[in-house]
C-alpha cells in the first residue's frame, strides 16, 4: 500500500516540477570518478553526485522504516527490537519478579503518515479513489528528519541495553 500512494506521489510530484527547480550542472572539465563527476564549476573544483530524486526518497524511506522496525520491532514477523530487548532486560533486572517496569514511551515518528489530508472523489477513468498529495522536498525532508532521529534513538537504546545487561552481571 505504501509503495502505491509512494509511487502516485511521486508522478505527480515530478510532474509538478517546473523549470524553476532546473539545476545548472554543467562542470568544466568534467571527469567521471565512479558514480561521481569532478569538474570545474566558478574557478573551483567539485564533486558532483547525480542522484534520481525518486530512487533517493525509496532510499530514505526504505532506511526509516527498517530502522523503526529494528527500535520498536514488528509482532507480526516476532521482532521485538531494541525496545522490547530492553523492556525484557529490565524485567529480568527487576528485584521483584512480576513488578512494572518504568520504560520510555515509544516515539515512532512515521505515524505522521495517517495524518496528512485526504481527498476522496472519482479519477479520470471514473474510478473511485482516495488522493493524498504532497510536496516531494517536505516529504523527502520529513524523511531525512527521522532518520537521523531514529540514529540517535538506536544508539540511545544500545546503550541502554548495555547498561541494563552490564547491571545484571554485576
Amino acid at each position: 500500500m505504501k509503495k502505491v500512494l509512494l509511487a502516485g506521489l511521486m508522478i505527480a510530484g515530478l510532474m509538478g516540477c517546473s523549470s524553476k527547480d532546473k539545476l545548472d550542472t554543467e562542470l568544466e572539465d568534467a571527469q567521471l570518478m565512479g558514480r561521481e563527476t569532478v569538474g570545474k564549476r566558478d574557478d573551483n573544483y567539485v564533486i558532483q553526485e547525480k542522484k534520481n530524486l525518486v530512487q533517493h526518497l525509496q532510499e530514505v524511506q526504505t532506511d526509516v522504516y527498517t530502522m523503526e522496525e529494528n527500535i520498536y520491532g514488528n509482532r507480526d514477523l516476532g521482532n521485538k527490537g531494541k525496545y522490547g530487548v530492553l523492556r525484557d532486560c529490565k524485567i529480568e533486572a527487576s528485584p521483584q519478579a512480576g513488578s512494572k517496569v518504568d520504560m520510555v514511551p515509544k516515539n515512532i515518528l512515521t505515524e505522521e503518515e495517517g495524518q496528512l489530508a485526504r481527498q476522496t472523489g472519482v479519477d479520470e477513468s471514473g474510478t473511485l479513489i482516495t488522493l493524498r498529495e504532497e510536496d516531494l522536498n517536505k516529504r523527502l525532508k520529513r524523511f531525512e528528519g527521522y532518520k537521523s532521529a531514529y540514529e540517535k534513538q538506536e544508539e540511545w537504546f544500545d546503550n541502554e541495553i548495555q547498561a541494563c545487561r552490564q547491571s545484571q552481571r554485576e
